[in-house]
């Protein structure tokens, strides 16, 4: 019991703290404690943290913690931009080949339009060639027969009338 001064402060401080003097007990015997341990008046030397330094150890801890997540997070936003970039250039890369091949297309498709119009204009002149050629040809062959015709009958006219 007459040990260790401090374990008599303790158990005086627990006797004191039972009647409601903790508070004052406990303040009296750390400054107590505090006198004996270090004569030159610094920091006592504690094996055991006190509140005060573990809560500061916490709030250390716990300060890392945010950071380690912090630096995290920003490691995933940067990727993350760096991917929707990616994909942005993908898609603008993939815009512009889709329509470079449009207008490609698009004059493929009026280069055949013009040749499509072209066949049709000839074809047209060739069938109005062969109309004109056709009816022509029959025109003659109607002034051939109507001559004829008008002979023949000039002729029987003329046996008739002699």
């Amino acid at each position: 019991r007459g040990d260790h001064p401090s374990k008599g402060a303790a158990a005086a401080a627990a006797r004191d703290g039972a009647n409601g003097n903790a508070a004052a007990v406990a303040s009296s015997s750390a400054s107590a404690a505090q006198r004996r341990s270090s004569p030159k008046g610094g920091p006592p030397p504690s094996s055991a943290p006190g509140p005060a330094e573990r809560s500061d150890h916490q709030s250390l801890a716990e300060t890392k913690r945010l950071h380690s997540r912090l630096s995290s997070l920003q490691r995933q936003l940067e990727e993350a931009n760096a991917r929707n970039s990616s994909i942005r250039n993908n898609q603008t890369l993939a815009s512009a080949n889709l329509q470079r091949r449009l207008r490609r297309r698009e004059a493929e498709l009026d280069e055949l339009r013009r040749e499509s119009d072209a066949r049709t204009s000839r074809a047209m002149e060739a069938v109005e060639e062969l109309v004109r050629e056709g009816s022509a040809r029959e025109a003659r062959e109607l002034r051939q027969r109507l001559a004829s015709d008008g002979a023949r009958l000039g002729r029987l006219v003329g046996t008739r009338v002699a």
